[in-house]
């Protein structure tokens, strides 16, 4: 009898692997991309007279996602999806929504237990209003369930969560008899990307998110990348901005434009500040290297995971003895 071909997951790649390793527990994280593409990768197009007599004819076409907040009129794409599209490499996905039954094998064909980022070509959450997307988010949890891997999702559309916790929500009733460490919403964690002021509306509605499931949500964090406040910003922050939040990831710009964006040592003190002021864990990305002092002293403050890592790598039996 001829097995069926397996399908495991990708490893992770340098930028998200740098935080997906905890000390202390054997795994290798993955990315996993049933979905792809981003509402907010769009084409952009000029055109140059000298190339050309025909205004109908743009004769440089790019694609750009989000910009860095604008300076002297000019914003520039930071967006490292529209730059590889840009590239033209092979292997990146369309900007448009592409769904991919082929890849739903993949976290049970994957062993052991990994920790898994989530649609990472892209943002798979900016298309909840997509009835088709609906259909296609149920065989991702189908295929999320009775897996033993540690589930990241991360968005700029926190308000897409919402009909997705409904739906495990009501999915776990109706299988009461999975283990809770099996089932569909122990072993994930919630998380929004902000890069500063101009998101805060964004920042509160995932918020108010947490709040609402706060009971039902495993680990809820924060990626501040890249990191555009100011240090005016970060002092006029309200002390309780990260109320609520486990985990908080900060990094900057990296590429063409990254000196011109590296955010102060003291933006990063305020930031660091106040969400351990809140409870949370704070992990500082390497690319803050050079603005911040990461000493062998505070790097383990500084580089932190939040316990409930530890919490699911224990029950995996995949936490290492200490010795």
């Amino acid at each position: 009898m001829n097995k069926s071909k397996s399908n495991p997951l990708t490893p992770a790649g340098k930028g998200w692997k740098e935080f997906m390793e905890p000390l202390g527990i054997r795994q290798k994280p993955k990315v996993w991309n049933p979905i792809t593409g981003c509402p907010n990768l769009r084409e952009w197009r000029s055109y140059d007279p000298k190339e050309s007599d025909d205004y109908n004819i743009a004769t440089k076409t790019r694609i750009i996602g989000c910009l860095t907040p604008s300076v002297d009129g000019v914003a520039h794409s930071y967006c490292y999806m529209a730059d590889m599209m840009n590239r033209k490499l092979p292997h990146i996905p369309s900007a448009e929504y592409c769904y991919y039954p082929s890849r739903l094998s993949q976290p049970g064909d994957t062993k052991p237990p990994s920790i898994v980022a989530v649609g990472t070509a892209g943002d798979m959450w900016g298309w909840w209003d997509k009835k088709q997307y609906h259909e296609n988010m149920e065989k991702v949890a189908s295929s999320i369930k009775r897996t033993r891997h540690f589930y990241l999702f991360l968005t700029k559309f926190p308000q897409g969560y919402d009909w997705y916790i409904n739906y495990l929500l009501k999915e776990s009733r109706q299988s009461l008899s999975i283990p809770f460490c099996f089932s569909p919403i122990a072993n994930m964690g919630f998380g929004v990307t902000i890069t500063g002021m101009q998101d805060m509306e964004r920042l509160n509605e995932f918020k108010y998110f947490c709040e609402t499931y706060e009971h039902v949500i495993l680990l809820k964090w924060i990626m501040i990348e890249p990191c555009f406040f100011t240090l005016e910003d970060a002092k006029s922050l309200p002390d309780d901005i990260f109320e609520g939040i486990d985990w908080v990831i900060i990094g900057s710009l990296t590429g063409r434009h990254a000196k011109k964006w590296r955010p102060k040592s003291l933006t990063l003190s305020w930031l660091v500040r106040k969400a351990k002021k809140a409870g949370a864990e704070v992990f500082l990305k390497d690319s803050l290297s050079d603005c911040f002092c990461m000493t062998p002293e505070n790097r383990e403050k500084l580089k932190a995971y939040p316990s409930q890592f530890y919490e699911w790598a224990e029950k995996q039996e995949i936490l290492e003895a200490k010795a």
